[in-house]
């Protein structure tokens, strides 16, 4: 049964990751521009 639940949140983090990548990429990008609002990890 812990298994499942594990799994039920885990599935859930994806739309969220969805989310965040559509938030950033469409609504940050534009705001404060794409230097700022994607940055590489170097």
């Amino acid at each position: 049964m812990n298994i499942l639940k594990s799994l039920i949140i885990w599935l859930c983090f994806i739309p969220v990751a969805i989310l965040n990548g559509g938030l950033r990429e469409y609504v940050l990008a534009k705001a404060i521009g794409e230097e700022w609002a994607l940055q590489d990890a170097d």
